[in-house]
């Protein structure tokens, strides 16, 4: 999805409670389990109490190519 400020965004639903870093807890692990990387190489760096978070993925530069295309396709799909 594209925010108001025209920034290209992940969007993803949690059912985990906003509380004690639950839900930052559960998107590190959505995220790991989805993209088959190591909830290790995933960390919040911005937005720990907030809605939009910046995550950063410490993986090779070639193995986000596919995830990104990976992302994309689906997104491409649902607007079909």
């Amino acid at each position: 999805m594209v925010d108001a400020a025209g920034e290209a965004r992940l969007a993803v639903r949690l059912r985990a409670v906003p509380e004690d870093g639950k839900a930052n807890t559960a998107l590190v692990a959505l995220i790991a389990k989805s993209w088959k990387i190591p909830k290790s190489a995933i960390a919040v760096v911005s937005g720990f109490t907030m809605r939009q978070k910046t995550l950063r993925l410490a993986v090779p530069h070639d193995s986000l190519v596919p995830m990104l295309a990976a992302i994309e396709a689906d997104r491409e799909g649902k607007r079909q």
